[in-house]
């Protein structure tokens, strides 16, 4: 039999407890495609209940727990012999949007590879900014202002701009 996840209540307000536990969601976040074998936009998110947008040290929260997840799925999706993409989908004004996607062959029929909407940039937004290495990343910016999409996707080896 399965065993369920515990349900814990989430706070009306973001405290370190809720912080610690999702630094530790982010820490142990899994791709697992060894179990999975294929994905269609499988994502993760991490601000379900969109305290990101409650104040700007709460959405750079957010965002660091957000980035620690899909920095570790791209170590663990290097020792991954099939195709895939990894990306992460930010939305400055919705917290509770981003998320880290996978996304490989599938047997549903959606595209692969995924072409990021939008145009690829080389000025991040002050809430990227510092968080982002350009040279290891591409980002793209789909929309303007706080309702414009930024995808992130890890430059490929040997990929020049």
């Amino acid at each position: 039999m399965r065993k369920l996840p515990v349900l814990r209540p989430r706070p009306k307000q973001p405290d370190a407890d809720y912080y610690a536990r999702l630094w530790r969601e982010a820490g142990s976040y899994r791709v697992d495609m060894a179990r999975k074998r294929w994905c269609d936009f499988s994502h993760q998110h991490f601000d379900w209940e969109g305290f990101g947008d409650r104040s700007w040290r709460d959405r750079r929260r957010h965002l660091a727990v957000l980035l620690k997840a899909f920095r570790r799925a791209q170590v663990e999706l290097n020792s991954f012999r099939g195709e895939y993409q990894l990306f992460a989908s930010i939305t400055p004004g919705d917290s509770g949007g981003d998320a880290v996607y996978v996304h490989t062959p599938n047997p549903n029929g959606t595209p692969f590879p995924m072409v990021p909407n939008g145009e690829r940039i080389s000025q991040l937004p002050s809430l990227l900014a510092g968080r982002i290495d350009m040279m290891r990343y591409q980002v793209f910016r789909y929309g303007h202002g706080p309702s414009a999409t930024f995808t992130i996707l890890p430059k490929v080896a040997g990929q020049l701009d």
